[in-house]
């Protein structure tokens, strides 16, 4: 733990040396606040437990940001609260066993229960909001707490009554309209340390247009079924380090997202995020996508622990949404009873949540694996169009041991757009379905797919599995 009684001063860099990943940088957030305390009691808040107290709150972030930044402290405590706003210089500090409950009516956050539409829209403000500004950090030993339990039900209660149930196109393009947990949008330089970030009514923590940011040392829980709770999502960002977490939730684990081409970054909308040294229970695996239109290069996943979660490691992506993604390294990961290993596939699109509407997709040739369906293999290739069709190059999965999986996964390029230059060096994966290789070509060196209910590799239409020794 820091000392706040005295200037907190944060530097986390993380220099990508030895990796073989085209033009490596630095993942790094750094952090310095001032010598200032400005504690929540002393502007009210007396952890009333059921009574809002969003003003007190706001008040000591309000004053402390107008005195020149310092360390907002919350004390030991049970609090109940509405959106909070951090703003640049603060540093919010939740002591242990301080724990901050956020309200559930859906009219603080700019929504309503149900989407306006079928499509719908987010809310407004997310339970706490950083945007347009600089050194900002959330740490301590406390937790945030979305109460998600009430927005789950309404999502599940949606689902049942909507098209979402029988349509997986429909599925995919319905939002319910739940809030963020943490919200960051144009900052730079953000730390979150050590905190519990909890029961998010949707995803927990979400980067967008962020540059330079360490997210370390945090726990981010919410229950498997928990609808949609990503843990992490850094969108058109830059400069990421996430290390040293313990992570079980509903959804990605991490899911990058480059939406969108970026004229101040051409290369491309996201690069250089780091995953490191990570626990990983319950979710939707560490993904990449599903969108990919701005581009996205250089990350790196490494020494990264899997239990029981639904996905290992994915790159989801689909015509309308794709992009450049390559120089990609999954490096010395291992998992245990991971049901799907990994995904690598140009194809995104859910299964109806009624499993019985899927029975006609599949008559038709198509393929369903958990919860996502997939085209018949003799599909017909469609023109190429670039910062849409996705374009998958590059992509090194050096050091996997996976023990325990009901499939090892799949490489499903597109007809127009093979995917290229998959390698795998030092694999052992264990499952019960073997790899399925579809309009793309992986090399293999030192590997072992075993498949315990037939081929260990399955080679689809302009599938290539090329074994080197």
């Amino acid at each position: 733990m820091f000392d706040i009684r005295k200037i907190v001063s944060v530097a986390t860099v993380f220099l990508l040396a030895g990796i073989s990943i085209t033009g490596a940088a630095e993942a790094q957030a750094t952090v310095s606040f001032p010598n200032r305390i400005c504690n929540i009691r002393d502007y009210g808040a007396a952890g009333a437990r059921l009574t809002p107290e969003t003003a007190a709150f706001q008040k000591a972030i309000d004053d402390c940001t107008a005195k020149g930044g310092g360390t907002v402290e919350v004390p030991r405590g049970w609090y109940f609260s509405g959106p909070l706003f951090l703003k640049s210089n603060i540093r919010f500090d939740l002591a242990k066993y301080a724990v901050v409950q956020f309200a559930t009516d859906p009219t603080l956050y700019g929504t309503t229960e149900h989407p306006v539409s079928p499509e719908g829209k987010n809310a407004d403000f997310a339970l706490v909001n950083i945007r347009d500004a600089e050194n900002v950090a959330i740490t301590g030993e406390g937790t945030l707490d979305g109460q998600g339990n009430v927005w789950w039900e309404w999502m599940r209660t949606y689902w049942r009554e909507s098209e979402a149930a029988h349509s997986g196109a429909a599925n995919q393009r319905q939002k319910v309209t739940r809030p963020r947990l943490l919200l960051a949008v144009n900052v730079k330089n953000l730390l979150l340390d050590g905190v519990t970030f909890a029961n998010a009514p949707s995803f927990h923590v979400v980067l967008n247009n962020t540059d330079g940011v360490t997210i370390r040392k945090t726990s981010i829980l919410s229950p498997a079924p928990s609808p949609n709770t990503d843990a992490i999502d850094p969108g058109n960002s830059h400069n990421i380090l996430i290390e040293d977490n313990v992570i079980s939730c509903g959804d990605d684990i991490v899911a990058i997202k480059g939406n969108g081409f970026d004229p101040k970054y051409p290369d491309a909308a996201v690069s250089d995020i780091v995953i490191r040294n990570n626990k990983i229970y319950a979710g939707h695996g560490i993904s990449i996508g599903s969108g990919t239109s701005g581009g996205i290069r250089r990350v790196l996943v490494e020494n990264n622990e899997f239990f029981g979660s639904l996905h290992g490691f994915r790159i989801k992506t689909r015509r309308g949404y794709g992009g450049e993604v390559s120089d990609i390294v999954i490096r010395n990961n291992t998992m245990q009873d991971v049901q799907n290993v990994l995904t690598i596939s140009s194809y995104f699109q859910y299964a109806p949540l009624d499993l019985n509407a899927a029975k006609h997709e599949l008559e038709t040739g198509g393929m369903m694996i958990l919860d996502l369906m997939y085209p018949p293999e003799n599909e017909k290739a469609r023109p190429f169009v670039a910062n849409q069709t996705p374009d998958i190059h590059d992509i090194t999965i050096d050091g996997l041991a996976a023990t325990g999986a009901e499939a090892a996964g799949i490489v499903f390029g597109l007809p127009e757009r093979e995917i290229a230059n998959v390698v795998m060096n030092n694999v052992h994966i264990e499952a019960k379905s073997g790899l399925i290789v579809r309009n793309a070509t992986v090399s293999a060196t030192d590997t072992q797919i075993i498949s315990t209910n037939g081929k260990n590799v399955v080679l689809q239409r302009h599938g290539i599995f090329k074994v080197v020794k």
